[in-house]
């Protein structure tokens, strides 16, 4: 029995098993973004928020990072099962 599923579908399900294939390595962009979060808050005083607000946003740009490339090579390898079979 074959079942037919749509591209998009396709595209989520092939995704959804890349992303679950990374493991651990998928919690470290979140690790990053907690880590940033309190860093900021422990620097924060009255006075210089710009200072917490500069260092959260430099300590979270490897997590947005890491996202972008997680969610990029997700979606390559995706097309690339999808195209494999046709």
């Amino acid at each position: 029995m074959q079942i037919e599923v749509t591209d998009s579908e396709a595209m989520q399900i092939y995704s959804q098993r890349h992303w679950k294939s990374k493991g651990k390595k998928k919690y470290l962009p979140l690790i990053i973004l907690a880590m940033a979060f309190s860093v900021s808050i422990f620097i924060y005083s009255p006075g210089r928020e710009w200072l917490s607000l500069a260092i959260l946003i430099f300590l979270t740009s490897p997590a947005v990072y890491l996202s972008l490339k997680s969610a990029r090579a997700s979606g390559k390898y995706a097309r690339n099962q999808i195209e494999g079979q046709i």
